[in-house]
């Protein structure tokens, strides 16, 4: 496969965005190891006693995203940030997946390297579709999911969301990192402006190679058993907010689905504090008490 960067100066300018990204984590450690759809990098922090939790990132950003909540998360949990192998961050893609269960196998390939067992996993945009994807393959190897603005996966893209999604890498005039975060967070937010050349650095020198996020069947919804929480900002501007957390409630059996005030798509990095409340309060209860949910 043909690397993910344009040009090797390209990828020299990325990474020194990525390692500037990664200063604002707590004592971040990476770690890396082979797979059968390419070499995974990861991104740990946290005490190796506590327990593990997973985070899967939005496209085109990479694990360093989580930053504005990786501390607070780290509080409680030994954190795992996997880069996504194919797009944006430190991972390499050797082979295409075919279908969301590739990613399925190769989530539980990463897991088997890190020595994770059953841990909960939260997903952002793309990182909750590729949870939802892992949670109908795999069920046994995932213990609770949180899905944050999940792409896609409950819901599909606003028509104009998905071809500007499918064709943004091809366009001759790229808009800037800065109007499209924009266009996807609340109003009066103040974006990160070291996050803003990450994705600057990443839209100028990164051709993504993942799958396109399509919404899940009935069936495979219905099949999810593990405990989900879901948690989706009143302004989604990718898809409507309300229908996907009413088809969660109607076919997942043991969620919980909340629609989250003043957020837009990026909620990690808007409401940081809430997530991780809210994320801390749903691990903590019982799973019985999840179940009735």
């Amino acid at each position: 496969m043909p690397s993910i960067f344009r040009t090797s100066t390209g990828r020299t300018t990325y990474l020194r965005a990525y390692d500037e990204m990664l200063r604002r984590w707590p004592r971040p450690t990476l770690r890396s190891f082979d797979t059968a759809l390419g070499t995974t990098n990861v991104i740990e922090a946290g005490d190796a006693g506590l327990p593990p939790l997973v985070l899967l990132p939005p496209v085109a950003v990479s694990a360093t995203a989580w930053f504005p909540i990786a501390g607070m998360l780290c509080r409680h949990h030994h954190v795992f940030a996997i880069d996504v192998v194919g797009d944006a961050g430190r991972s390499s893609l050797v082979r295409m997946p075919r279908s969301g269960a590739d990613y399925a196998d190769w989530l539980v390939e990463c897991f088997d390297a890190l020595d994770l067992e059953r841990p909960a996993v939260v997903g952002h945009s793309y990182g909750g579709w590729l949870a939802l994807r892992l949670a109908v393959g795999h069920p046994a190897a995932i213990g609770s999911m949180i899905l944050l603005s999940p792409a896609s996966g409950l819901s599909p893209f606003h028509w104009y969301a998905g071809l500007f999604l499918r064709i943004a890498e091809r366009l001759p005039l790229r808009p800037s990192a800065r109007s499209v975060l924009k266009a996807q967070v609340h109003r009066g937010y103040q974006l990160d402006d070291t996050f803003v050349a990450l994705m600057d650095a990443a839209s100028a020198h990164v051709r993504t190679q993942v799958l396109f996020p399509t919404p899940l069947g009935d069936d495979e919804l219905m099949s999810i058993r593990v405990p989900t929480l879901i948690l989706i900002g009143e302004d989604e501007p990718l898809y409507d907010p309300a229908a996907a957390l009413e088809r969660a409630r109607l076919l997942i059996p043991n969620v919980e689905a909340r629609l989250v005030p003043l957020a837009s798509h990026l909620l990690p990095m808007e409401r940081p504090g809430f997530v991780d409340a809210a994320i801390e309060s749903f691990l903590d209860r019982p799973i019985s008490a999840v179940e009735a949910a």
